[in-house]
């Protein structure tokens, strides 16, 4: 099942501005995609905000196959971007 989150998912700091916007592979594919234990995380690049100094993804999706409510949605979304940004930092939203 596909859940978009109700929250925005951020990470602390500014990404590069070089890749904010999706690469020809991933505008073919639709969006970047992190995957986790408990469902995949997909956006369409991100957009940084400055004065917050962080980078907030744009439409975030949440994919799996378990039955969620918005809270759990949000709650699994947030986990899977904090594995990947703190395991590779900037790349888990930059590059795919």
């Amino acid at each position: 099942m596909q859940y978009k989150t109700t929250r925005p998912l951020t990470v602390p700091g500014l990404a590069s501005r070089r890749h904010e916007d999706l690469t020809r592979r991933e505008y073919m594919r639709g969006y970047r995609v992190l995957g986790g234990d408990r469902g995949d995380l997909h956006f369409q690049g991100y957009t940084l905000q400055p004065e917050n100094n962080q980078t907030v993804l744009d439409s975030p999706v949440l994919l799996s196959y378990d039955d969620m409510t918005p809270d759990e949605v949000n709650d699994i979304a947030e986990e899977v971007l904090a594995q990947a940004f703190e395991s590779i930092g900037f790349d888990a939203v930059q590059l795919n």
